[in-house]
């Protein structure tokens, strides 16, 4: 062989014929691991602008995927569908709302163009070959991102302001969520039996967990607090490895309780925002029960047809059926969400909306319980119920981290016992060609 073919057969070795899905890949773990950092643009250097480095990320892979891949090789699952089935749907009471003149257009294409950003990254991202077995190092790098950011947090708190803090993440509860999702990444990490030992591996994971739990404390989120005590519950109940998860939890507890105990601690705790906002609930209604309560109320009165995608806080609507509560807190907003997905869906994209969206999660939900208990699948339906408990007391469909754990957790329900995506008959996939009138 000549020295010429050598070097060509090499270059052919170490590339190899998918290396357009390795670059993809590399791509996506950026931006999974920019997801807790969505606002640093704004924070660190003042720019505020719509093109954030983790949307271009998320729209560059997906059309690196239309590039290397036929349209036709395009799969998309029934589950997907679902999920377009609930915009599309969610576009008729959104289209008579704009045809009886009361649509706010700008809420609506705003929340167009983040759920186009979003669902462009969730459908396509699949079709690289290499993703499907690459979904749990993506997930440890969310995780990690987000302990990163519970540390910053916990330093905005303690060194320049005792309020609310996000880090850089744009809503407290947004990252809450993310540092739940983290603390029980890491504590399941400490369970399984078959992980990599090592003492400076359990300590990380242990000061992840730390972090990630002083973090969702000074994130004032008392979703955050539900969420983190249903994942405790459903970690004790599913997990084999007792002495591990409490090795980990007690030196974390036992560490912040050290902390709490100085004299610096005892000024901080006194003003943890978490505890200060559910003692705040003694003396007035939750501002949430009033949006539920005055949603339903514009709801039949849109005879139950919807208000139309982001309507409920457009301000003929809020000023209708939310300023004139008597609850000062939300009356004096100028629009807020609704903060549930599940009424968010039903009140605004309509019945129809909420039919579709329901079985979306319905089928990543029973999938999950359906599966033996493996490693895998235990985080997938930890993390699954956690989106779910969220989805209560907040609007996330604008939320990228949101999206990519039920990503996550959609890829791990596929996935059979030895990690292979399963092709069963209610998760079957189309090609896009397959998908068109008669079909």
């Amino acid at each position: 062989m000549t020295q010429a073919k050598f070097a060509e057969t090499k270059l052919q070795v170490n590339i190899g014929p998918d290396w357009p899905g390795r670059v993809i890949m590399k791509l996506f773990m950026l931006y999974v691991f920019l997801l807790p950092f969505e606002n640093i643009l704004e924070l660190v250097w003042g720019i505020d602008t719509p093109f954030r480095p983790h949307r271009l990320l998320a729209l560059a892979c997906g059309f690196l995927v239309v590039i290397i891949r036929p349209l036709h090789s395009i799969r998309i699952s029934n589950n997907d569908l679902r999920l377009a089935g609930m915009y599309l749907a969610g576009c008729i009471p959104t289209a008579i709302a704009w045809f009886e003149n009361r649509l706010d257009s700008g809420a609506f294409l705003l929340t167009s163009y983040q759920l186009f950003v979003i669902f462009w990254i969730y459908f396509l991202i699949k079709n690289v070959p290499d993703f499907k077995g690459q979904v749990y190092k993506t997930l440890n790098i969310f995780c990690v991102a987000c302990a990163l950011n519970g540390s910053y947090m916990v330093w905005l708190f303690l060194s320049q302001d005792i309020g609310r803090q996000s880090g850089f993440m744009d809503n407290p509860n947004y990252a809450a969520f993310a540092l739940v999702v983290s603390m029980s990444f890491f504590i399941l990490e400490l369970s399984r039996r078959d992980r990599r030992k090592g003492l400076s591996r359990e300590f990380l994971r242990i000061a992840a967990i730390a972090m990630s739990f002083a973090g969702l404390f000074v994130s004032g989120s008392r979703g955050g607090l539900i969420i983190m005590a249903l994942s405790v519950l459903l970690i004790a109940a599913t997990a084999g490895n007792f002495k591990t998860i409490f090795k980990g939890l007690g030196i974390a507890g036992l560490a912040l309780l050290l902390l709490s105990q100085t004299e610096s601690g005892r000024k901080y705790w006194a003003v943890i925002p978490v505890l200060n906002r559910i003692e705040m609930l003694s003396n007035r209604e939750e501002a949430r029960t009033t949006l539920w309560k005055q949603g339903w109320v514009a709801f039949i009165d849109s005879g139950c047809m919807g208000l139309g995608i982001e309507q409920f806080k457009n301000p003929v609507n809020y000023s209708r059926y939310v300023q004139t509560t008597h609850n000062p807190v939300v009356a004096s907003q100028r629009g807020l969400v609704l903060h549930n997905d599940y009424l968010a869906v039903l009140y605004e994209y309509g019945p129809l909306a909420f039919f579709f969206y329901l079985a979306f999660c319905l089928w990543i939900l029973r999938s999950l319980l359906r599966k033996p208990m493996t490693q895998e699948s235990r985080v997938g339906l930890i993390l699954f119920c956690c989106v779910l408990a969220f989805s209560l007391f907040a609007t996330t469909f604008q939320s990228h981290a949101v999206w990519y754990v039920v990503l996550t957790c959609s890829m791990l329900a596929q996935a059979s016992g030895n990690g292979n995506i399963s092709r069963t008959q209610s998760g079957r996939e189309f090609n896009m060609h397959q998908i068109g009138p008669g079909k």
